[in-house]
């Protein structure tokens, strides 16, 4: 391991999810679910029910990637995107266009050390192309470098980070080859494994700073929210903030790694119907996102509650709560959740009027408010990893506004 993967690991703790009552002397923490530690059988933990219960229900179907950019841009703007960006983002395309199979990346598993020395063969060949792709631009596109002052040097800086993020999956490859090799079964039973579901985070970080992304342990920076009675905080596991001169700042993402088990089997799960005679409606829509009805549930189960344990995604919304009078695009809040090489967006739209009858303990019962999302996305699939390059870009260009 690297000593940026020591330092990573050092600094990095797992967001923390707690409760306690009002009465209570001392805060309980919980490191129940969108975390990587076990669960903890306190009363604090968030259900799906609790979430429920704060009228907040997650979409009936996820969303385009586009349509998510398209209602970040209704709460920030952004008008002044360097223009060389969609360059790089075609450039982005065209180098990194490899896929390595999400069975390369099983740990502890001596079977699959072929495909994992084939995905350093093919990484190693990609990071060569890389470089001459960039020698050639700086040699036959000299003009659109020195075009704007910025250019040369955000191109600079986006093929250090493409570099940057070829090595870590080298890396990690490596590790996940020695790993299975060193007495497995003896660190098995002793817990002495050194790849942890962080280092998959990482490499995720990683890639996000190709698009101008800067993530930040989620270390020091506790927030609180109330929510009937109870204190209700969290502790992000990464945290990206937007760059600014003032003394406080906003935070633009919330990332939270959570452990295999914790996505379901992805090839045999189905959406079914829920009872008729249970609460009913009709599919939440994206226009109308903070409703007044009497009815409840969703008639129709959300796709994600199949794919992720939906006791998860509540603890994940639970967090986002207590940072969304912090984000960017508050009172909503956008988070990502990170399991290996895969991510979801999560988006959190509820009006100010609803949340602070959340925090007030008020009478929420005519109030409805969504978790919009994406699709499961892999970032060693070529064909994911393109479709993220304009949401990611767009996010980085937003954090680093005014300094780019």
């Amino acid at each position: 391991m690297s000593s940026s993967d020591h330092e990573i690991s050092r600094k990095r703790k797992h967001g923390k999810t707690y409760t306690s009552s009002e009465s209570d002397s001392e805060s309980t923490e919980d490191s129940a679910g969108p975390l990587t530690k076990k669960p903890s059988s306190s009363s604090s933990a968030w259900k799906i029910e609790d979430l429920d219960q704060q009228s907040i229900f997650f979409a009936t179907e996820y969303l385009p990637v586009e349509t998510l950019i398209s209602l970040l841009k209704r709460r920030r703007d952004l008008e002044d995107v360097p223009k060389i960006v969609n360059r790089l983002i075609g450039f982005t395309k065209e180098c990194l266009n490899f896929t390595i199979d999400e069975t390369t990346w099983q740990m502890c598993d001596l079977t699959v050390r072929p495909e994992q020395e084939k995905g350093i063969e093919t990484l190693i060949n990609t990071k060569k192309h890389v470089r001459m792709f960039a020698n050639k631009i700086r040699s036959e596109e000299a003009q659109l470098l020195d075009e704007e002052p910025i250019n040369r040097e955000l191109f600079e800086r986006w093929y250090c980070k493409v570099v940057d993020f070829i090595d870590q999956a080298i890396q990690l490859l490596n590790l996940l080859i020695n790993e299975a090799l060193d007495n497995i079964e003896h660190k098995k039973k002793t817990s002495q494994l050194h790849i942890k579901e962080g280092s998959f985070t990482y490499l995720f970080m990683k890639f996000t700073e190709i698009c101008f992304l800067s993530p930040e342990p989620g270390i020091g920076a506790r927030t609180d929210l109330w929510i009937r009675n109870k204190r209700v905080g969290c502790l992000p596991d990464i945290r990206y903030w937007q760059q600014s001169s003032m003394p406080s700042r906003n935070i633009l993402i919330m990332l939270a790694e959570v452990k295999t088990a914790a996505f379901r089997n992805l090839e045999h799960t189905e959406d079914f119907e829920i009872s008729k005679s249970e609460d009913s409606i009709t599919a939440c829509t994206i226009e109308n996102t903070t409703t007044t009805s009497d009815d409840k549930k969703p008639t129709k189960r959300p796709w994600i509650h199949s794919k992720v344990q939906p006791d998860v995604l509540a603890q994940l919304v639970c967090e986002m709560l207590a940072e969304c009078h912090n984000s960017i695009f508050v009172p909503e809040i956008l988070g990502i959740v990170c399991m290996k090489t895969k991510v979801i967006f999560n988006y959190l739209q509820l009006s100010n009027k609803h949340f602070m009858a959340i925090k007030r303990s008020e009478d929420i019962e005519h109030m409805r408010s969504h978790v919009q999302y994406t699709q499961i996305f892999d970032i060693m699939k070529a064909e994911h990893r393109n479709e993220l390059l304009d949401i990611l870009f767009w996010l980085g260009c937003v954090q680093k506004k005014g300094y780019m």
